[in-house]
């Protein structure tokens, strides 16, 4: 299989490529949670500036108003959390899959070199044996 060095040197590309992207998508979820998390101490920190700055404006509904938002961008992350990890969890299947594939390849071409060398020394020793024949014919 001459293209195997090729097909060896793509799947390498594609591994970093995957690696890559994971990594990138690892961050973003870890972004996500910490702004979810956050998210509580927001409204919190909303509530209390409203209410030191005019009481008045602390009624029902202003707090539902304020919980309503504060739910709507919580789901919100909530979904694209959710969004994030499934596409984490498939381009994860789509690395593990390719790394499998690598390995495969550089196990065939390992198996090939070794092959290829087993005949080398084949041929060598035989080799040998026929110059070794002939000089001890020629004695």
């Amino acid at each position: 299989m001459q293209q195997l060095p090729l097909l060896i040197r793509l799947k390498h590309d594609e591994v970093e490529r995957l690696s890559s992207e994971r990594a990138a998508l690892e961050r973003t979820l870890g972004e996500l949670r910490v702004a979810l998390g956050g998210l509580e101490q927001e409204w919190l920190q909303e509530e209390q500036f409203v209410s030191q700055h005019d009481p008045d404006m602390m009624t029902f509904e202003v707090l539902d108003h304020y919980r309503s938002m504060n739910i709507a961008k919580k789901e919100a992350l909530l979904a694209e959390i959710s969004e994030t990890t499934l596409y984490l969890e498939k381009k994860m299947e789509d690395l593990q899959e390719a790394f499998a594939d690598l390995k495969r390849y550089e196990y065939i071409e390992q198996e090939q070199l070794t092959k290829a060398a087993k005949e080398a020394l084949l041929a060598e020793t035989k080799l040998l044996d026929e110059i070794g024949g002939q000089l001890s014919r020629d004695e």
